[in-house]
């Protein structure tokens, strides 16, 4: 303010030397010719354009305060509405956690029933294993192995048909599977699998012979041998048949 006020002055002053022709004029007990006024008026004018800028800078740093005030406003009205939906929240992370806690307490239900699930069914496992044997054994079929071959299957399945309206010996039914065009392990193989009782498939033929034709005790015998059946077991046909 005092910057402008001498500016104010100089200014009048220069105007009165101008007025009166006056070649002096005294200013704050000092005499100033025109010359010495202009050069008063030009540093004030310097003076007055840096008081400007000062100004400027001040409104300025004013308008960032502005903003930094309205920024913080925004921010605290997000931390009141914040604080008014407190209870709300809370409610909700309340809620959020009663839900996973019953989740947690079905997941540890269904682990509990499948470990019983599990239990009982090892148990029906290990009652019906001593079953399943005796259904593999009543149907002639041993338990398959986890490396049979399609073409071993077949073989199997073949001997298995064979042996249901037929009798034969064990070299007998590999023969005709052979026969039928399966290589000697497959028929070997197809055999091995099956529970049969070689004897009681020597009495059956001995049997289905005599249903249709005579034999001597010896001559039965030796048919059998021939069919591919042991001594033993053509010998254990003709005596359970009473020959």
């Amino acid at each position: 303010m005092d910057k402008v006020r001498k500016y104010l002055v100089l200014l009048f002053s220069v105007l009165l030397l101008a007025a009166c022709s006056e070649e002096t004029v005294d200013i704050a007990g000092e005499a100033l010719n025109y010359e010495e006024l202009q050069a008063e008026i030009e540093e004030a004018e310097d003076e007055l354009a840096s008081v400007n800028e000062e100004l400027a800078e001040k409104q300025d740093e004013l308008t960032d305060v502005e903003s930094e005030l309205e920024e913080n406003k925004e921010k605290y009205e997000g931390l009141e509405e914040l604080a008014n939906n407190k209870d709300d929240i809370i409610k909700e992370v309340e809620d959020a956690e009663d839900t996973l806690a019953s989740l947690q307490d079905e997941i540890s239900k269904t682990e509990d029933e499948v470990a019983t699930a599990a239990e009982a069914e090892s148990e029906k496992d290990t009652k019906e294993s001593p079953e399943k044997e005796a259904e593999d054994s009543a149907s002639g079929t041993k338990e398959k192995s986890e490396d049979e071959t399609p073409s071993q299957k077949n073989a199997v399945n073949m001997a298995k048909s064979y042996l249901d309206y037929t009798a034969f010996s064990k070299s007998g039914l590999i023969e005709q599977l052979k026969y039928e065009g399966f290589n000697d392990a497959d028929a070997a193989y197809a055999v091995d699998q099956l529970s049969v009782s070689w004897k009681e498939q020597a009495v059956k033929m001995a049997e289905n012979y005599l249903d249709y034709t005579s034999f001597s005790r010896s001559g039965l015998i030796e048919q059998l041998e021939y069919e591919g059946f042991s001594n033993e077991d053509a010998t254990h046909a003709v005596n359970e048949i009473g020959l």
